[in-house]
């Protein structure tokens, strides 16, 4: 990217990483849990919230197998110290887990 007449350094992407999304998952190295669900919701038709924001700045790396929203949440839980509660209207909310949980 160039700006005020300056450019970026050129970094280096594993091809393998960049193009995952052909193969059905989604990538992330450090990325806040916020962009991870905002992606995944461009997937189904189920809305998955976050709870708070401090549930969106969770990191999260790694790569999710993008299949059916019930696996994908599943998947985080055992990943990140996450809880899932679901509203009657099909609504997934993710929050940090607690003692309680």
């Amino acid at each position: 990217m160039i700006q005020a007449g300056r450019a970026d350094a050129v970094r280096q992407i594993d091809p393998a990483i960049a193009m995952a999304w052909r193969e059905g998952y989604l990538t992330y190295k450090e990325a806040p849990l916020s962009l991870v669900v905002s992606d995944l919701n461009r997937y189904f038709p189920n809305r998955i919230v976050l709870q708070d924001s401090d549930t969106g700045l969770r990191r999260f790396s790694g790569a999710i197998k993008v299949d059916n929203a019930d696996a994908v949440v599943t998947r985080l839980t055992q990943l990140l110290p996450l809880a899932v509660d679901r509203s009657g209207d099909g609504v997934i909310t993710l929050r940090l887990k607690t003692q309680k949980d």
